[in-house]
């Protein structure tokens, strides 16, 4: 009978790790929309001499942030990190942004 009952309790943990349930959230992170990370930290980055803009874009089909800056990328790695809150941010050199008349 023990041994039934301890095969049962192995069913179910099996069970409940295949599934890959964490209880009461143990275990489970949440990343925040990129929308709410960009609002955070556009206004910071683009006070930085050098950097124009802060966007949403696409890399290599997964979401990413976007940093557009007038200088050197390396020039920008110890102030702009090349990952936030499970999102990867890339910096690229663009032209100075001029507004349209």
């Amino acid at each position: 009978m023990a041994s039934s009952a301890r095969a049962a309790s192995l069913v179910v943990l099996a069970t409940f790790l295949a599934c890959g349930c964490h209880p009461e959230g143990q275990g489970v992170t949440t990343q925040r929309p990129i929308g709410q990370v960009l609002e955070e930290v556009a206004r910071q980055w683009t006070s930085i001499p050098g950097v124009v803009a802060v966007a949403q874009g696409s890399h290599e089909g997964r979401a990413c942030i976007l940093v557009l800056c007038t200088v050197e990328p390396a020039q920008l790695k110890d102030r702009i990190p090349s990952a936030i809150e499970g999102y990867q941010v890339i910096v690229q050199r663009t032209d100075q942004i001029k507004a349209l008349d």
